[in-house]
């Protein structure tokens, strides 16, 4: 479950950095997370979970390392969420991260359970064909 969340991860931050999809990015980091496992949506969820929480540590290490190190694009880990909410100098970081890591978690553990789901309904034989289980 490991490597399909990292690889999730991987998709993720690639697909973040793009103009249009940064905002289905975690979604679809959880479609390969979830889909690379091929055993059924309740595993696919705990692996796009895992992936979400794997890009909201990330995200949140990049974000705390952005003031010494400004080249650091925190925003394309984090997606268009990390943003102050107004709530101070302290809060709107925290609420930030906070709103970050629920909503990378959240969209992850979904795009995990569809592509588990997807994935974990066909089976692959070794000739390539997919057949109905």
């Amino acid at each position: 479950m490991g490597r399909s969340s990292a690889l999730g991860a991987v998709v993720s931050i690639v697909a973040g950095a793009l103009p249009f999809v940064s905002f289905i990015a975690p979604l679809l980091g959880g479609i390969v997370a979830g889909s690379l496992l091929r055993s059924g949506p309740r595993d696919g969820l705990s692996a796009g979970a895992l992936m979400g929480g794997i890009l909201g540590l990330l995200g949140a290490a990049l974000y705390t390392l952005s003031p010494i190190l400004p080249a650091i694009p925190a925003g394309v880990v984090l997606g268009p969420w990390a943003r102050g909410f107004g709530l101070g100098l302290l809060g709107g970081p925290v609420a930030s991260l906070a709103a970050s890591m629920i909503l990378l978690v959240g969209t992850g553990a979904v795009g995990g359970a569809v592509g588990g789901a997807i994935t974990g309904r066909y089976s692959h034989d070794g000739r390539g064909a997919i057949s109905d289980r």
